[in-house]
């Protein structure tokens, strides 16, 4: 029995080395363990991921990166050089004032000169008269829009000798007008007008000599009725054509002698816009 009791004694002794040998390894192991996050799957108990040093440890539940597909570019048909469309070149507009036209100025003072033939008369007894006489009108007035007032002047001289001797006459005229453009072109630079003038004057330095039964100043009455085309070269310049009817009156204040001469008219004058 003393050998039997050697060999327990010694059995013991190698468990004892062997447990002495263990519990620093696994200390150890257990601190390494310690440093490193273990990750949880949602399927699973708790893993823990060997991560070299120097490595961050990856983010839990983290999924790889999907590959990417690389994408084509669209297929572009074919063009020919030769047959091939340039783009369409687009010039910018020029914005204009509300409601002012681009081819002249709405409004603004006026001044007008023309000179034209009409009808002439200047005694009642119509001996002083002429069916178509140059005349000259010069006028100022305003412009709003398409209409157009003015107030011109009309100054005329007749020099008459006969057997009576030398009879000077000259007239003058007060000369209200209204112009209203009927049509325009698109651009504003070509007007269809209407054109009314009416005035009133009378007979200067006329000796009577002619009329011997006008014992007063004879009393000149016009009127004229006529379209007219204006051209605006400028938003400040224009002329005028202008082709009608008109006629004038002779009337004697000191009898009840009236004459009256009525024919065509016509004119060319030109307009600044001020």
């Amino acid at each position: 029995m003393p050998e039997l009791r050697v060999h327990r004694c010694a059995i013991a002794a190698c468990y004892l080395g062997l447990a002495l040998l263990l519990v620093p390894t696994a200390k150890g192991f257990a601190e390494e363990q310690s440093q490193f996050p273990s990750s949880t799957d949602a399927s699973g108990p708790a893993t823990t991921l060997d991560t070299p040093a120097g490595m961050p440890a990856p983010a839990p539940n983290a999924q790889p990166p999907a590959p990417q597909t690389p994408q084509t570019p669209p297929a572009v048909p074919y063009q020919d050089p030769g047959n091939a469309v340039p783009p369409a070149v687009q010039t910018p507009s020029v914005p204009q004032p509300h409601g002012a036209p681009s081819g002249q100025g709405r409004r603004g003072f006026v001044v007008m000169a023309s000179l034209g033939v009409r009808p002439l008369n200047f005694s009642p007894s119509g001996t002083g008269s002429t069916p178509a006489a140059v005349q000259g009108d010069l006028a100022i007035g305003f412009k709003v829009g398409r209409v157009m007032l003015t107030f011109g002047v009309d100054l005329s001289a007749v020099d008459t000798i006969n057997d009576l001797g030398y009879q000077p006459s000259a007239t003058f005229l007060f000369v209200p007008g209204l112009q209203i453009a009927m049509y325009r072109s698109r651009d504003q630079r070509v007007e269809l007008i209407g054109s009314l003038r009416f005035g009133a004057g009378a007979v200067i330095n006329n000796s009577n000599a002619g009329n011997q039964d006008s014992v007063g100043t004879p009393v000149l009455v016009m009127y004229e009725i006529a379209p007219a085309v204006r051209y605006w070269m400028h938003r400040q310049f224009a002329v005028q054509f202008l082709a009608g009817y008109g006629g004038q009156y002779a009337i004697d204040t000191g009898s009840s002698n009236v004459a009256g001469t009525h024919s065509l008219v016509s004119s060319i004058g030109a307009i600044g816009l001020f």
